[in-house]
């Protein structure tokens, strides 16, 4: 059995179990599903990673299920570019300038623009945008950052 097979079989035998898990823990269904979505898509990306001599499938599933729950945990407290551009040393009186120079789509721009420059947490931002929203708004906020990273040559965590 190769590791697709794993990881589908793995995710069969496990959705419900895992969602419910991480959306106890995130405190929201919806958001659960998406975790474990997120999860089993990381594992295809990175199925080179796992090597049968080095360790227990469920054990790397698990670590890659756990990275991705804590990166929705922490972006459901809450964003504040400004914070973020402050340590920097980039002014976050003019974020709306850095979002408007992204090279980002349009609506990851939007996003932004309601998250960073209108004040909107993600939570408020995925009830208006609608159900499935929350993966949409990590992805824009994380290729906001990348991007703002790469053009001003900086190093580190952002």
């Amino acid at each position: 059995m190769d590791v697709i097979d794993k990881i589908t079989l793995h995710y069969r035998e496990n959705f419900d179990a895992l969602a419910k898990k991480a959306g106890r823990i995130l405190k929201d269904h919806a958001l659960g599903e998406d975790c474990v979505q997120e999860t089993v898509e990381a594992c295809i990306k990175y199925q080179h990673t796992f090597s049968p001599d080095k360790g227990d499938f469920d054990r790397w599933f698990n670590k890659i299920y756990w990275r991705t729950v804590n990166k929705y945990k922490s972006f459901s407290r809450g964003l504040s570019l400004a914070d973020d551009l402050e340590a920097l040393e980039l002014d976050p009186a003019i974020s709306e300038v850095y979002i408007d120079e992204s090279e980002l789509s349009d609506n990851y721009k939007t996003i932004l623009n309601y998250i960073y420059v209108r004040g909107y947490t993600p939570k408020e931002l995925e009830k208006l945008l609608g159900s499935n929203s929350v993966a949409v708004i990590y992805k824009a906020v994380h290729l906001f950052k990348k991007e703002v990273k790469r053009k001003y040559d900086i190093r580190g965590r952002l």
